[in-house]
């Protein structure tokens, strides 16, 4: 018989308990981590376009959502393109 996949408990994500021993176990390259934030800019500016949009079209619904996008979706995006850009400056200032 097969087990019930509803019965079955969910695993549960392993973390390491130092941040900084994760943080060393990754290994980015630098051309890697300049496509990331140069995809990361496209999305942006994808999202941002789809604002502009919306804010136009005047509606209210429209102007709900499109504010949505803009706290949740752009500015993560950005905090992100930043931080990376502060990663990249570290990779410049370690060659």
């Amino acid at each position: 018989m097969a087990a019930n996949k509803s019965s079955r408990r969910a695993r549960a994500p392993v973390f390491p308990r130092n941040r900084q021993v994760a943080t060393r176990q990754v290994q980015v390259s630098e051309p890697s981590l300049r496509n990331t934030v140069l995809r990361l800019r496209q999305a942006r500016c994808v999202v941002s376009t789809a604002v502009a949009a919306l804010v136009h079209q005047n509606a209210d619904v429209d102007s709900d959502i499109a504010a949505v996008l803009r706290m949740h979706v752009i500015d993560a995006l950005s905090t992100e393109i930043e931080t990376m850009d502060r990663a990249l400056g570290a990779y410049s200032s370690e060659g």
